[in-house]
């Protein structure tokens, strides 16, 4: 089984807002038989990957953080939580497997929702290693901002993950449609909170520049996602990014 410990990161220093404080909260309401672990610049080798440590050193917590979770879950095994993540049932029912994921839509997997894996589990192992070589800071001077919901996604698919919204099981993992962890999705209107839902992902998106909000109806985003991931899929994850930048696509694609 998947450990009872909850993990999450907070680099940086500051102290914790209100909001997470409430979010964390409610980690102890739902689990309150879990071991709870912040991890941060004192616990966590910053510099064991050139990505975290140029992310760091640009103040990117959240990039810093994509590195450190797999890292951490690989290692010792348990569950992983955005700060942005609110628990509204317990987590016992996902622990029995070798590792859990959850979707964000039906298109894409996001580590930041929250996921749990035995450790040493050969898959974290393998999203680990898409960050062993890559730097954050580019040759001239521009951000490496891998998704790793990207990255995810596009390993799971050559597994064998489908985009149709389901339940799947992969090798021993648990892939969960994204009204267990993610019912109110980014951009979209719709509360898809249902008997299902574990936990609500609040979105804090430090990652994102405020430049770069998703616009448009929810029949747009649904249709963006739909290019993406197929963009995505047949090119390698990351193509669909590159080619918005290149082409200064920000509010048409």
């Amino acid at each position: 089984m998947i450990p009872k410990v909850i993990n999450y990161c907070w680099f940086g220093g500051k102290a914790l807002p209100r909001k997470v404080k409430l979010n964390i909260d409610s980690w102890k309401k739902f689990c309150p038989d879990y071991k709870i672990i912040q991890w941060n610049e004192k616990n966590f080798d910053v510099n064991k990957y050139c990505f975290a440590r140029e992310a760091y050193e640009k103040k990117k917590w959240a990039f810093v953080s994509d590195v450190a979770r797999l890292d951490i879950i690989y290692k010792h095994g348990g569950i992983y939580l955005d700060t942005d993540v609110e628990l509204i049932k317990s987590l016992d029912p996902v622990l029995n497997a070798q590792a859990y994921f959850a979707c964000e839509d039906r298109f894409s997997v996001g580590t930041g929702l929250g996921f749990g894996s035995v450790k040493k589990n050969e898959f974290i192992l393998s999203n680990l290693k898409e960050y062993k070589n890559k730097h954050f800071i580019n040759s001239n001077g521009s951000l490496n901002e891998i998704l790793c919901v990207d990255v995810t996604t596009h390993l799971l698919s050559l597994m064998g993950f489908k985009a149709n919204g389901s339940k799947q099981i992969i090798n021993g993992m648990v892939i969960y449609p994204s009204s267990y962890f993610c019912p109110i999705q980014l951009g979209h209107r719709n509360n898809k909170v249902s008997s299902n839902t574990i936990s609500i992902h609040h979105y804090s998106a430090s990652w994102k520049e405020a430049s770069d909000n998703i616009k448009g109806s929810d029949r747009m985003i649904i249709l963006k996602k739909y290019i993406k991931h197929y963009v995505d899929y047949i090119c390698g994850y990351g193509t669909y990014n590159k080619f918005k930048k290149i082409l200064r696509m920000k509010n048409n694609f």
